[in-house]
């Protein structure tokens, strides 16, 4: 009888042991599915904002910004969190290479395709003001109310060529200023 409840005390304790390590592997697992990313984009004036909430990134930034991976941290480390932490800076690789250099690139082709829109949208507001014009030769001897048009799609098109001159300054002074400052060779600008 004293072998059987030896046996069933050692038992007992294997069984108590095997669920204990289950009950870590399964804490070490949830720990491990808790992964926070930080966000990182950069403004129109060149700053570098980085936060944890993806929600705190204007629309505008959202297709530049760069998803990182922060270490993960456990439930407890989440709750007593009250401080944003930047990551800690990490070795360049080959692949952040290529993404640094990718996101210059992507900056210089938004802001031509800002400029070709921008052009576009004058070019037709020039085409429909010298419609009017034409009609009647002089702009003096057209009709009062084709006189508010013109004077009209001459502020638009006023407006539309202050959004072509800041995108040209983007592309040919501001961002490679910036790139000069960060030190980013020359040929990451071109595509």
């Amino acid at each position: 009888m004293k072998l059987h409840a030896v046996i069933v005390f050692l038992f007992s304790l294997l069984i108590a042991a095997g669920l204990a390590l289950a009950q870590t592997a399964t804490q070490q697992e949830d720990q491990e599915k808790i992964q926070r990313y930080l966000y990182e984009w950069m403004d129109d004036n060149g700053v570098v904002h980085i936060s944890d909430d993806l929600g705190d990134v204007p629309e505008q930034y959202r297709r530049q910004v760069r998803k990182r991976l922060e270490q993960p941290v456990t439930e407890e480390a989440v709750r007593q969190e009250q401080v944003v932490r930047e990551p800690a800076p990490q070795p360049e690789e080959e692949s952040d290479h290529e993404a640094g250099q990718e996101e210059w690139q992507q900056r210089i082709r938004d802001w031509k395709l800002r400029l070709a829109d921008a052009e576009r949208r004058y070019q037709a507001l020039e085409n429909e003001r010298n419609k009017i014009l034409m009609k009647f030769g002089m702009p003096g001897a057209a009709l009062p109310g084709d006189r508010a048009k013109v004077i009209e799609l001459e502020g638009k098109m006023k407006s539309i060529q202050k959004e072509i001159d800041d995108a040209r300054n983007m592309i040919n002074v501001v961002i490679p200023d910036e790139a000069r400052k960060a030190g980013i060779p020359p040929g990451w600008l071109r595509e």
